[in-house]
């Protein structure tokens, strides 16, 4: 049973069971929360001065470019803050982006 969080319902509502899932290393694990697809890494580049000009060199000199969960990954947070057992089933490259949303 798939479950769908409703405003003003609460998360558990209208579930009754977990989503079932099983993995090689893991077995069998059952979940609240699980997103498909769209976990992306936020990239943060602080602007030293505001608005964005097109066509002009823009000064980066903030404290450096930062990295932040995006999209399903704020889901997944939060449910995970909540108490609920979550995971995502998404393609992650294998590279810093990658890196980074597996720790």
């Amino acid at each position: 049973m798939v479950c769908f969080a409703s405003p003003g319902l609460g998360f558990r509502s209208r579930c009754t069971k977990r989503v079932t899932m099983w993995s090689r290393d893991r077995g069998v694990q059952r979940f609240d929360l699980v997103t498909l697809g769209n976990v992306v890494v936020d990239v943060l580049v602080p602007m030293v001065e505001f608005p964005v000009v097109a066509g002009v060199h823009q000064d980066l000199r903030g404290r450096g470019v930062g990295l932040s969960p995006g999209g399903a990954s704020n889901a997944l947070i939060v449910g995970s803050r909540l108490g609920m057992h979550t995971s995502a089933v998404d393609w992650l490259g294998e590279d810093t982006f990658g890196d980074f949303i597996l720790q």
